[in-house]
C-alpha cells in the first residue's frame, strides 16, 4: 500500500513537469525592470542607499552602501 501512494505520487509529479518551463535570464531580468517602474525611470536615480546585515561566525554586522553620481561609499 505505502509503495502505491509513493509510486502514485512519483507519476503525478512526472506529469505536472511536462507542463512547467523554466525561465531564462533575461526574463527574470525583464520581469524585474518593469516591477522597478522600467528602465527609463532606473537611469533617472541619481543616489541610491542599501542596507543590510552579514551574518558571519554568529555576529551580526550592519551595513549600508551608498551611490551618488557613480560613487559609492560603503558605512559598516
Amino acid at each position: 500500500m505505502k509503495n502505491t501512494k509513493i509510486s502514485l505520487a512519483a507519476i503525478l509529479i512526472i506529469c505536472c513537469s511536462f507542463g512547467a518551463t523554466a525561465q531564462t535570464s533575461d526574463e527574470i531580468i525583464a520581469k524585474h525592470i518593469t516591477a522597478i517602474g522600467g528602465l527609463e525611470n532606473w537611469n533617472k536615480l541619481k543616489s541610491l542607499k542599501m542596507e543590510g546585515t552579514i551574518k558571519a561566525q554568529g555576529a551580526e554586522i550592519k551595513i549600508t552602501i551608498f551611490q551618488v553620481d557613480k560613487k559609492c561609499l560603503v558605512l559598516i
